[in-house]
C-alpha cells in the first residue's frame, strides 16, 4: 500500500477522536497486498551479496513481474528498500528493465545506502542520474540484457571505488 498525505490527514483526524497511534500506524504500515509478497519473491530470489566489496544487489525483469502477475501499482516498497538494511554491506542496488519511448531497452538502477558515511550519489551521477547521499538512481542504456546492465553498474562501482567516492 502506498502511503499518501491524505492518509496521514485521515490518521490525524482519527487520533483527534481518540484512535490509538499504534493501531493507526499498524494499518498504515503493515497492510500489504499479495503483489507486495510476489514482488519480494523476485527481489529476494535474485539477491546477490558481495561482502568483500561492501554491497549487495538484485535484479527485477518485467518478464518475472508478468509471470507472477505483479501489479507495481499495488506494491508499496521500492525493491531497493526491501534489501537496504542488509547486514554487512554499506549499500545496495537494484536493476530493473524498462522500455524507452523509442522501444529500446533501458535499465533503471536504484541505489540505497544505510551507512551515513557512504554516499551512493557519485554512483548514480556516473550513470547519468541523481538523488542524494542515501538514495539515488541512474539508468543504463546501450546494453542488450540485464546481466550486461548489472556488469556495467558493477564496473561503475569499481571505478568510483578507485576514485574513493
Amino acid at each position: 500500500m502506498l502511503l499518501t498525505a491524505d492518509d496521514l490527514r485521515k490518521a490525524a483526524d482519527l487520533m483527534d477522536f481518540g484512535a490509538s497511534f499504534f493501531d493507526i500506524s499498524w494499518h498504515l504500515n503493515f497492510a500489504e497486498t499479495e503483489d507486495d509478497y510476489r514482488y519480494r519473491t523476485i527481489v529476494y530470489k535474485n539477491l546477490k551479496v558481495v561482502k568483500g566489496k561492501g554491497y549487495a544487489y538484485s535484479t527485477v525483469l518485467s518478464s518475472e513481474l508478468n509471470e507472477l502477475k505483479v501489479d507495481l501499482n499495488k506494491v508499496g516498497a521500492k525493491a531497493s528498500n526491501l534489501i537496504d538494511k542488509l547486514e554487512g554491506v554499506d549499500f545496495v542496488f537494484v536493476v530493473k528493465d524498462s522500455l524507452l519511448d523509442d522501444g529500446s531497452k533501458a535499465y533503471n538502477v536504484s541505489f540505497r545506502s544505510h551507512n551515513p558515511d557512504f554516499s551512493v550519489l557519485p554512483l548514480a551521477v556516473a550513470l547519468d542520474g541523481g538523488g542524494h547521499k542515501m538514495a539515488a538512481g541512474g539508468t543504463v542504456t546501450g546494453v542488450d540484457n540485464i546481466n550486461l546492465a548489472t556488469e556495467k553498474v558493477i564496473s561503475t562501482i569499481d571505478s568510483c571505488n578507485q576514485n574513493s567516492f
